[in-house]
């Protein structure tokens, strides 16, 4: 990996690593913090960001993993910076739970095909990474059907641990560009 791919690989997975820490706390019940008035700039300047190193990471060409994720998360930002996106608040009408749900759910499955497919040749903390990202999106979308707010909950922990495993990696590319080699284990496959 060229130091350019490195260095866009840790600064969007600090900035997922931070949106994702910020969006965990609540949920899981260690802040009780109002973040809504600042959220939906905050949403989309992320989403912004995101998009902008996933073009940067496609036109390099070297690594499409990352322009993968950060084009999938530029895209739920983006969809939460839009001001009646929020089911909480039941600004989207009828039914708001259930698309939210869906939401939740298609954004599952695609973390899930990425997760498969990452499975043969990727890093373990890669694969990790995106083990993380489904099974959060699916306890977001259990919660959203059902409304236990247990998944409530579970969804904040397991954000928070997402946001660790993105910091990690974000810490492990920093020091690759820096030392120019592997100073953090990230579980590096051979490939076949």
């Amino acid at each position: 990996m060229n130091s350019r791919n490195t260095i866009l690989s840790a600064f969007g997975f600090f900035v997922i690593a931070l949106t994702l820490w910020l969006h965990g706390l609540a949920p899981a019940g260690w802040s009780h913090g109002d973040l809504n008035s600042v959220y939906g700039g905050f949403q989309l300047t992320v989403g912004l960001v995101l998009l902008v190193l996933a073009i940067l990471s496609t036109l390099n060409g070297e690594h499409p993993y990352d322009a993968l994720i950060f084009f999938a998360l530029s895209t739920m930002a983006l969809i939460y910076a839009l001001p009646n996106f929020s089911h909480g608040s039941g600004s989207m009408g009828m039914g708001a739970h259930a698309l939210a749900g869906w939401f939740y759910l298609f954004w599952g499955f695609y973390f899930f095909f990425l997760w498969m497919g990452a499975l043969k040749n990727h890093p373990m903390v890669h694969m990790f990474f995106l083990l993380m990202a489904w099974l959060t999106s699916l306890s977001a979308a259990i919660f959203a059907f059902s409304g236990a707010q247990g998944f409530v909950v579970l969804t904040g922990y397991l954000i928070l641990v997402w946001g660790i495993v993105s910091l990690y990696i974000s810490a492990g590319s920093a020091l690759h560009a820096l030392c120019g080699k592997n100073c953090l284990p990230m579980g590096h496959k051979n490939k076949a």
